[in-house]
């Protein structure tokens, strides 16, 4: 337990422990063009629901997107957007 301790002190230190990705409010895409996701938090890692792990997504097609990140501390946070489409 007190190995614990240490990493729950640095990450109460780092305000890591309230930290929520956002993506934003829903959106609607023109199926002609082409918008990029950011979820607005720096993490350790990302990773998409179409398996890709970079800061930002683009996409040009409606659907539900999320990110799953994943911070210095191992802690893991998603959030998700609907994405609606018009010609």
């Amino acid at each position: 337990m007190r190995t614990n301790i240490g990493s729950v002190k640095t990450a109460f230190d780092s305000n890591t422990l309230d930290w929520v990705p956002d993506l934003g409010l829903d959106k609607t895409i023109d199926l002609n063009s082409t918008i990029t996701l950011t979820p607005n938090y720096s993490g350790a890692s990302y990773q998409w629901s179409d398996n890709s792990n970079s800061p930002t997504l683009d996409i040009s097609s409606p659907g539900v997107y999320s990110v799953t990140i994943t911070d210095v501390n191992g802690c893991q946070k998603t959030d998700n957007i609907d994405i609606y489409g018009y010609t």
